[in-house]
Formats: C-alpha cells, sequence, structure tokens
C-alpha cells in the first residue's frame, strides 16, 4: 500500500442534529491524502459501514493517512477529515447541506463529471446541460472537472442551508502547482504523482548566511490570500553582486527517480499566482541549459498588498550571451525560482499554469 500503510480500527458514532442517533445510515471512509491518484482510478471510497441501533459503526482496518468520514440521510449531510494520527473513536453530527449548481463554458469538451476534491460527492448532469450536487456539507469546498483523464480544480465555493449555490464557470486547461493548503516540502503537484519538492538554495551563503531564514519549508506556511501561503524571506550576503538566494520549486519527479525531470512548457501561455511582500525579485525558470551566464527570468517587484500575477511565457528574457533561445530552452524544463540579490520578504499564494492539462504535462502518470 506504500506510504501509510500502517492500518488501525475506528469506531464512529453518527447523530442527528438534535443529538438523536441516526441509524442505519451508510458511512463512508473517503481518502483525502492523494486524492486525485485514488479517484481517478475509483478508489476514493476506502470503505463504507452501516451504524446499527445506537448510531454506532465500526472499520476494522483502514491506512494511517489523511482522510474523511462521510455520511448523508436525506437533505442531512456531514464531511469529516481527521488526520493520520487521529483517535480510534470520532463523532459526527448530520446538518442540513447547502445545493450547488454549475453551468459550464469554454473549453467543456471531453468534461466527464463534477466532482467535490477530498469527497466522493460528485454533480448530476440535468437536461439543461448543468451540474446539480443537491446537497453538500456547509462550508468552503472546491469544485473539480473531470475532463478526458485529467482532474482540473475550478473554484472554491461555499455552501450552506440558506441559499443554493448557482453559478457559471469558464473551463480552461489549468495545472494547480501548490495553494499551499498541505503542510509539505511537496507542491501538490509532487503529492499527486511523486517527486516535486520546494526548496532553497543559494550562492555565498557559505559564508554565514542561510539562503532563506526559513529553511523548514513545509512548516512556512500562514494565513494568506487564500488560505495558506508561503511565506519566507531572503538573505543575501551582499559582499559579491553574484551572490543569491533562490526559492525554487520542482516540477514531479520520474518513476526513475532521477532528480531532473525535464517537461516541456511550449504549449503553456501563462504562470500565474498571488504574491506580496518587499524587495525585488525574479522569476527563473530552470533549464536543462540554464546556467550563471545563461538564465531565463522575469522581473517582479513586491509590494505590501496582494498582488495577481500573470505572467506571459511567451515574454520571459534572456539574459546572457550565446545562449539557446527561449523558444528552445522552455522544452526542457525542471521548474523554476524566486531569485533574489538582496534581502527581500515573499508571500505566495495559488500558483497554476494556463495552457495544459495535468495529463499532457505529466503523460506518464494516470489521472
Amino acid at each position: 500500500m506504500g506510504p501509510g500503510s500502517e492500518t488501525s480500527g475506528l469506531s464512529v458514532r453518527l447523530k442527528n442534529a438534535d443529538g438523536t442517533p441516526s441509524i442505519k445510515v451508510c458511512v463512508r471512509a473517503v481518502y483525502v491524502q492523494s486524492w486525485a491518484q485514488e479517484r481517478a482510478q475509483g478508489l476514493a471510497v476506502l470503505d463504507s459501514q452501516v451504524t446499527d441501533d445506537s448510531g454506532r459503526a465500526a472499520f476494522r482496518s483502514l491506512p494511517a493517512v489523511r482522510l474523511a468520514l462521510e455520511a448523508q440521510q436525506g437533505s442531512a449531510v456531514v464531511h469529516q477529515e481527521i488526520p493520520a494520527e487521529r483517535d480510534s473513536f470520532q463523532t459526527l453530527t448530520l446538518h442540513n447541506g447547502g445545493s450547488i449548481r454549475v453551468r459550464l463554458t469554454g473549453n467543456v469538451t471531453g468534461v466527464r463529471r463534477l466532482l467535490l476534491q477530498g469527497s466522493s460527492l460528485e454533480a448530476m448532469l440535468q437536461s439543461d446541460q448543468s451540474w446539480v450536487i443537491p446537497w453538500v456539507p456547509q462550508g468552503w469546498c472546491t469544485l473539480v472537472a473531470w475532463k478526458d483523464s485529467s482532474l482540473v480544480p475550478l473554484t472554491r465555493l461555499y455552501a450552506d442551508s440558506s441559499h443554493a449555490v448557482d453559478t457559471v464557470l469558464n473551463l480552461e486547461p489549468m495545472i494547480l502547482l501548490d495553494d499551499f493548503e498541505a503542510t509539505s516540502i511537496r507542491n501538490v503537484i509532487g503529492q499527486q504523482v511523486g517527486g516535486g519538492a520546494w526548496f532553497a538554495i543559494g550562492q555565498g551563503w557559505q559564508g554565514g548566511k542561510s539562503p532563506i531564514s526559513t529553511p523548514d519549508l513545509a512548516s512556512a506556511r500562514e494565513p494568506g490570500w487564500d488560505g495558506k501561503s508561503l511565506h519566507v524571506q531572503f538573505q543575501v550576503d551582499t559582499s559579491s553582486t553574484s551572490n543569491y538566494s533562490m526559492l525554487g520549486m520542482d516540477f514531479a519527479g520520474s518513476p526513475d527517480g532521477k532528480p531532473q525531470v525535464w517537461r516541456n512548457l511550449t504549449g503553456i501561455d501563462s504562470l500565474t499566482f498571488q504574491m506580496r511582500g518587499r524587495g525585488s525579485l525574479a522569476l527563473r525558470f530552470l533549464t536543462r541549459v540554464s546556467s550563471d551566464s545563461c538564465r531565463y527570468e522575469t522581473p517582479l517587484e513586491l509590494s505590501g498588498s496582494w498582488n495577481h500575477i500573470s505572467l506571459n511565457l511567451d515574454t520571459v528574457r534572456v539574459v546572457g550571451n550565446a545562449c539557446p533561445t527561449w523558444t528552445e530552452a522552455r522544452r526542457q524544463v525542471a521548474g523554476f525560482g524566486f531569485v533574489a540579490h538582496r534581502d527581500a520578504e515573499l508571500w505566495l499564494d495559488n500558483l497554476q499554469l494556463y495552457g495544459l492539462l495535468p495529463g499532457e504535462l505529466f503523460p506518464n502518470y494516470v489521472w
């Protein structure tokens, strides 16, 4: 079963909103960790059990990974996430849910299903071509389109019993690289397909300055633009103009575990993200032909307020002489990094690539 293969039993008590036991109701245990991979293979629901006359159900063996427990009785629903290290007894309470109706525009060819991320819930296609999930647990949820063989995050919605969500969404080819909601050294893509990591590196830092003030990037999370963000401070030894500090991100690793995996970015339109901070940075792409004398980057100025940045990948600058063109270099990109030549501070959120679906960027992975 791989990571998290340790198993343990779990007892559940399911209650109605008035505190009475909820009898003869199915409780499902659903993957949250590695949800995309499991859902694409039809394995998101690990197990299901029916409550007895006291509202209790027992799971004999569940893996030690992040899970969610779900149940529904009419319009009353519950979806409760539980961590990998958890108590062996959980109490769930059913509450009236909200409804979601979505109409899709844009690149909708090949859309097979609409799903709620981290859940077994999915929308039903109506005769008017809208998608409806009649009862959704109260709170924030992420809607995901299953398009051909790829899972495409669409938007975050808030559902509650006081109003129905009825909206139109434009579907664009998009890959969510990281939203920093998980406390992990791996980016979102890395969590799904393996490999992929955030790292800190620099030149001149051996002289006493660390390149990043928070070397444990897995814990460099705090409230951000939407949920959590990545917050780091760049520390640069300015005794030499060639010194720098870089916060880097790898694309997901290959099945053979090689540290450098080259991805073709020629079909990608733009890289978007939210950022704020202080100082000046450059966004640098890490390519097979990159070196100190051949760099592919775009300058960025930080401010104290959140800004939405959309970088057209056709306009990346080549820095250096006798370098291959960016058109040539972007065929073999292993990741990118935010580079500082002086001390700076950065809050970063919602990194997304537009123009390709995950299955096109990672063709060896089964979505």
